[in-house]
């Protein structure tokens, strides 16, 4: 499992949390620690479609010097 989906599957857990029996004050702390989650996955995934994005533009960059050497 990615860190990524970790984070997500916590994130229910606390808002799953939030739902139950919790005094409004853990309620609302347990929301706020669900959004959070949410919010780090969301930067984690980005930072990973980036990196992927740079890495395919790299991969692409070193063929094409390969095909033009070639030629």
């Amino acid at each position: 499992m990615s860190h990524a989906m970790h984070l997500r599957v916590q994130a229910e857990r606390c808002f799953r949390l939030a739902l139950g029996p919790a005094s409004p004050r853990l309620a609302n702390e347990l929301e706020e620690l669900g959004r959070a989650l949410e919010q780090e996955a969301i930067e984690i995934e980005a930072h990973m479609v980036r990196r992927s994005a740079t890495q395919n533009v790299t991969e692409h960059y070193v063929y094409a010097e390969e095909m033009a050497e070639a030629v």
